[in-house]
């Protein structure tokens, strides 16, 4: 009920009226991402998928990192990124400088923890959010153009910068990555999945559809979760009454171009595997392939992709099935801050009349989804 009265409330609000809130949060870190800015170095505090890629993210910057800090005792004493792993207690002012919390589902924890130790923190989001605020606002104002889009951009934003994530539940949208205009949904789609995980979504796509479709390629790049692919698409044929080479199931990870990468299996959230240079990770090796290799000349109208972080890559690698299809596309917009600036120009490029709306499916900073579909197709009602 609680959910439901926050729901209705915000969506009484203007969209308009929350980025106002969205400045003045982020006017109010000023002095913080100055002190972050300022610092020799900087240390993270979450040494997970986020803090991983923050530190590459920063280092590309030419930051100088002095290391993790995370309180799994598993974790104490390894590395990550080439950067020690360290507990709390061993912080030093002069070596370890201004600590980001990277550690995003559990910011205010950190960040209580941190303080009482007298430590100089900010949230790798808000930090983000903060100096990149004007770029966000252009791409805002250049993509979004629905009210509701703007809604759950600005929501999402000052979650991130307050590190608050209670306001998201008044956005969270069913349907995950089937949230398209009516108009745009075709009767019998060529759907391709990639990051088809144990065929969940391969099984959500089925139930939307009432089991009708022309073709699927499911493509999903850990072994263990393909064989779980393979098992639970043999049910959902059975189920459906579809004949088993209507369905493509590919083994391997997408992205720019074909390459050799090994499986970073997080443990704290084991559900998620991203793909990390041949050599590092589990040293389980994954093929990576690019999606027009994978399609070759088929023609697709449904693209829909959760690739850990690998979204621009996979892109980027389906370039002329994008350009000359133009298929709807429900791509992953959380796995890197930066995927809200540059997928929806990256999109744009390919295809100049493409259309977007950003909705968002849990309570959590997990699970934003931004859906493309042409021009032609008209956005002002949802399935």
């Amino acid at each position: 009920m609680t959910a439901m009265l926050l729901k209705a409330a915000h969506r009484g609000s203007d969209a308009d009226d929350l980025w106002p809130r969205v400045e003045r949060e982020a006017a109010s870190l000023s002095a913080k991402v100055e002190a972050a800015e300022a610092a020799g170095h900087l240390s993270l505090m979450g040494c997970g998928f986020h803090g991983r890629h923050a530190a590459a993210t920063l280092r590309g910057e030419g930051r100088e990192l002095a290391g993790f800090f995370d309180n799994d005792p598993r974790k104490q004493g390894t590395t990550q990124e080439g950067l020690p792993v360290l507990p709390l207690a061993a912080y030093r002012q002069e070596r370890h400088g201004f600590v980001l919390i990277t550690a995003r589902h559990v910011v205010p924890l950190l960040s209580r923890q941190l303080s009482q130790a007298g430590i100089d923190h900010l949230s790798y989001d808000a930090f983000f959010v903060a100096r990149h605020l004007g770029r966000l606002q252009i791409a805002r104002e250049k993509f979004f153009a629905e009210t509701e889009s703007k809604r759950v951009f600005d929501t999402l934003l000052l979650a991130m910068l307050t590190g608050d994530a209670a306001p998201i539940a008044a956005i969270v949208s069913p349907d995950q990555y089937f949230h398209f205009p009516k108009e745009a949904r075709a009767e019998r789609e060529v759907f391709i999945d990639a990051g088809a995980h144990d065929g969940d979504t391969v099984a959500a796509f089925l139930d939307f559809h009432k089991g009708r479709f022309e073709r699927i390629v499911a493509i999903e790049p850990t072994p263990s979760t393909f064989a779980a692919l393979e098992r639970n698409v043999a049910v959902l044929g059975k189920r459906w009454g579809f004949s088993p080479e209507r369905v493509t199931l590919v083994n391997a990870g997408v992205g720019a171009k074909p390459m050799t990468l090994a499986l970073a299996a997080d443990a704290a959230m084991p559900t998620s595997n991203a793909l990390v240079p041949a050599g590092t990770g589990t040293g389980e090796t994954i093929a990576v392939l690019p999606l027009d290799q994978i399609v070759a000349d088929q023609t697709v109208s449904f693209l829909k992709a959760d690739v850990e972080g690998m979204e621009l890559a996979m892109l980027y690698g389906a370039r002329r099935m994008i350009s000359a299809h133009r298929p709807k596309l429900a791509i992953s917009l959380y796995h890197r801050l930066e995927d809200f600036l540059d997928i929806p120009g990256f999109i744009t490029e390919l295809s100049g009349d493409y259309r977007f709306r950003l909705r968002h499916h849990t309570a959590s900073l997990l699970e934003t989804v931004l859906y493309a579909y042409a021009g032609d197709q008209p956005s002002d009602r949802t399935i």
